[in-house]
C-alpha cells in the first residue's frame, strides 16, 4: 500500500525496526492554479529552498572543502557521524548566507544526511549528465557497490527510487529534471508515474512519501545509472562540477 503523505521526509516501515522522520512539514492543501501563480505549500517551499541549497554546494570547488563534504554525504551511510559532520559542514557554507542574507539567522539549513542525500544527487545529475542523454539501464546486480547496507534506515528509499526508475526512466527522468517546483512537466510526470511508485512498493510494507522523497530517490538512481551505465560518464569521485544556475531561490 502506498500513501503520499502530506508530512515532509518520513517513511515507515511495517514490521520493522527502521524507520525515519525528519523535521516533519504539515502541508497546506495544494491548488495547481495557485501553484503555477508563484503560490506553493509550504512542504513544496522547502523543496524549492533544498534544490537551490544542493546546488549551490555542489557547484564548489572540486578540490576544496566543501565538495569533499558534498561526496562523504553522498556516499557515507546517512546514520555515519561522518555524513552528520559533512552535512553541517556544507551549512556553514557561503551558500545559506546567499541565499538567506547576512542578517537572517540560517541555522534550519542544517539538512541532515537522510534530507540532504538525495538533492546532492539530484544536483549532480543535473549539473554532470547531459540534458538529452538517454537513461541507460545498468546491469541488474544483486548488490551494487553504491547500495547502502541493510541497517541504514534511507535504503528502503534507495532502493524504491532503483525501482522506480528501472520501471519508467523516461518519466522518472522527467520529473527530478523539471526546474521549477510543481512546474507542469512535473506535474504530468508524477501523475503518471503513481502506478508505477505503486508497483515498487515491496509487498507488506507501508510508505508514506512525499514528493521531496520520491524526488530524491529517483534522482540518486538516475545519478548511479548514468555513471555506470556509461563509460563516458562523470564519476562523482574523480572530478567536480559544471558551472550551471537553475532554480534560483
Amino acid at each position: 500500500m502506498i500513501a503520499f503523505a502530506a508530512t515532509a521526509w518520513m517513511m515507515t516501515q511495517v514490521g520493522s525496526a527502521s524507520a525515519f522522520a525528519v523535521a516533519p512539514v504539515h502541508a497546506v492543501p495544494q491548488d495547481r492554479k495557485a501553484a503555477e501563480r508563484g503560490k506553493l505549500s509550504e512542504a513544496d517551499g522547502r523543496r524549492k529552498i533544498m534544490r537551490a541549497y544542493a546546488l549551490c554546494v555542489a557547484d564548489s570547488e572540486p578540490k576544496g572543502a566543501i565538495a569533499k563534504a558534498v561526496r562523504t554525504v553522498m556516499e557515507s551511510g546517512t546514520a555515519s557521524e561522518k555524513a552528520k559532520d559533512a552535512a553541517y559542514q556544507l551549512s556553514k557554507s557561503w551558500c545559506p548566507v546567499t541565499m538567506v542574507g547576512h542578517n537572517e539567522k540560517f541555522s534550519w539549513l542544517a539538512y541532515p544526511p537522510e534530507a540532504l542525500r538525495g538533492q546532492l544527487y539530484r544536483a549532480r545529475y543535473l549539473l554532470e549528465v547531459e540534458a538529452d542523454r538517454p537513461v541507460r539501464m545498468p546491469v541488474d546486480e544483486a548488490e551494487p557497490a553504491w547500495r547502502l547496507p541493510p541497517d541504514d534506515p534511507y535504503r528502503s528509499a534507495q532502493l524504491l527510487g532503483e525501482c522506480i526508475v528501472r520501471a519508467a526512466p523516461g518519466l522518472s527522468k522527467a520529473a527530478v529534471s523539471a526546474k521549477l517546483v510543481r512546474a507542469p512537466e512535473e506535474e504530468e510526470a508524477y501523475a503518471a508515474l503513481k502506478p508505477f511508485i505503486s508497483a515498487c512498493v515491496p509487498a507488506g510494507e507501508t510508505l508514506r512519501l512525499t514528493r521531496g522523497l520520491l524526488e530524491a530517490a529517483m534522482a540518486e538512481a538516475l545519478y548511479h545509472f548514468a555513471t555506470v551505465a556509461s563509460p563516458t560518464a562523470t564519476s562523482a569521485r574523480s572530478v567536480g562540477f559544471a558551472k550551471r544556475s537553475s532554480d534560483k531561490v
